[in-house]
Formats: C-alpha cells, structure tokens, sequence
C-alpha cells in the first residue's frame, strides 16, 4: 500500500517541481513587468480605456499570483495531489490572459493598446 502512495505522488511532486523552478526564475523579471505597467497609462486617455486597466491588472497581479503558486506545496505535504498541481498552475492563467489581449490589441485595434 505504501508503495502505491509513493507512485501516485512521482507525477505530481515532478510538476511541482518543474513548475515552482519555472515560475521562480520568472519571479524576479514578474516584479519589474508589474513596476513598469503603470507605463501604460503615459497617453491622455488612456485612464479610461477598460482594454489598459485589464491588462494592467493581469500584469501587476502575476507576481502575487507566483507567489500564491508556490502554496502547492502545502496541499502536496497533505497529500491533496490534484490540488497541488492545479495550484502550481495558477500563473499560467495570467499569461493566458495576457496573450488573449495582445491578441485582442493586434486584431481589433491594429496593435494600438487604446481603442
């Protein structure tokens, strides 16, 4: 039985492995992405455009989010192994969603990032 508990947790504990090492390299650049976005806002008008505050949010978020990425390991020592996994995943959504709106900035806006 202990056996079988010790490959069950092989795939998880690589992912958890593989990812908390990706996302904490990618830690430090986060910060400074996060610093720099308030750049965005540099042209009149550009305060009102929801398209800059979205992504603003999703960048100064990103770090916080690493971060909260790293608390997979807590449900990994309970053995809450898709839990883990799932956790550790979680920065993949902000650069999900910062992918989807600079493609949405190049197809609606002719790669303006104000409407």
């Amino acid at each position: 039985m202990n056996e079988n508990k010790e490959k069950s947790s092989i795939k998880p504990l690589i992912t958890l492995i593989v990812s908390s090492g990706f996302f904490g390299i990618i830690l430090v650049p986060a910060f400074w992405i996060a610093m720099s976005g308030v750049m965005l806002f540099d042209s009149p008008g550009s305060t009102e455009s929801g398209f800059l505050v979205t992504l603003y949010a999703v960048m100064l978020s990103f770090p916080f989010v690493i971060l909260i990425s790293f608390t997979s390991w807590i449900f990994f020592y309970f053995e809450k192994y898709k839990w883990a996994v799932i956790v550790s995943l979680f920065p993949l959504i902000n650069v999900l969603s910062a992918l989807i709106l600079i493609f949405i900035s190049y197809v609606f806006f002719n790669g303006s990032l104000i409407p």
